[in-house]
C-alpha cells in the first residue's frame, strides 16, 4: 500500500511543490545573490534549531511504538547523538553565506513555526528532493566546500529514511480506521506552512530587486 499511499500525499503536496515557489526557482536558476542566501539561512535556522523539541513533543504524544522509534531515530540524528548536531550544519553554512549570528524572525517565519508545531513530521515527504536540489544550486553560487554544503548532503540522504518511516506510520494509522483524507490535509497543511517561509524569503529579495 505504501507505493500508493505516496502517490496519494504527492498528489496532495503537488500545488504547493516546494521546488515550484519562486525562491527556490530562483535559487535553482542562479538568480539569488549572497544577501538572498544570507538571510534565508538567518530564517531558516529558527525551523532547525526548533525540530528538536518539536520531535520530543510529538514523541510523548505517541502510542505506537514503532512510530516512536523513528521519532527517536530522528532526533537523535537532529541532536547529533548519530553525527554532527544538524544546528551546527546549519551554522556552517550560514557562516558560508555571511548570515548573521543573530537575527529576528520573519513575520512568515513566525507563521510557519506556528502551523508546523502542530504538524510535526509531514514535511519530510517532500524534503529530501528539495535538499539535493538546493545542494546542486549552491554551487553555482560559488558555495561548494564540504563544511557549507554537509547539512545539504546529509538531508539528501536521512530525509529519504525518514521520509519512508513516516509513510510507514501513516499506513498504520490507515489500517486502525484513520482517514486517508486526514492524512492528505495534514500533509497540504504542512506544504502551506513551508511555503509560507518561503515567502518571507522571497519578499527580501523583492524588496531587494525594487531597491537596485
Amino acid at each position: 500500500m505504501t507505493t500508493g499511499l505516496e502517490q496519494a500525499l504527492q498528489a496532495a503536496l503537488a500545488p504547493r511543490d516546494l521546488l515550484t515557489h519562486p525562491f527556490y526557482r530562483a535559487w535553482s536558476a542562479g538568480e539569488l545573490r549572497a544577501e538572498d542566501l544570507a538571510r534565508y539561512a538567518e530564517q531558516y535556522r529558527f525551523q532547525v534549531t526548533a525540530l528538536p523539541e518539536l520531535l520530543r513533543r510529538a514523541r510523548s504524544l505517541i502510542r505506537d511504538a514503532d512510530t516512536e522509534a523513528e521519532l527517536s531515530r530522528n532526533l537523535d540524528d537532529e541532536e547529533g547523538r548519530t553525527g554532527v548536531a544538524h544546528a551546527l550544519l546549519w551554522e556552517a553554512f550560514g557562516a558560508a553565506v555571511g548570515a548573521a549570528a543573530e537575527a529576528s524572525p520573519l513575520p512568515e517565519t513566525r507563521a510557519a513555526a506556528e502551523s508546523l508545531a502542530a504538524l510535526v513530521g509531514e514535511d519530510e515527504v517532500q524534503t529530501a528532493r528539495v535538499a539535493d536540489t538546493k545542494e546542486t544550486g549552491l554551487k553555482c553560487y560559488g558555495v561548494d566546500s564540504p563544511a557549507a554544503l554537509r547539512f545539504f548532503r546529509l538531508h539528501g540522504d536521512l530525509d529519504v529514511h525518514h521520509a519512508r518511516g513516516l509513510l510507514g506510520s501513516i499506513e498504520r494509522c490507515l489500517a486502525r480506521g484513520a482517514s486517508l483524507e486526514a492524512a492528505k490535509a495534514a500533509v497540504e497543511r504542512s506544504a502551506r506552512a513551508q511555503w509560507t517561509f518561503l515567502d518571507g524569503a522571497e519578499r527580501l529579495r523583492q524588496a531587494r530587486l525594487a531597491a537596485a
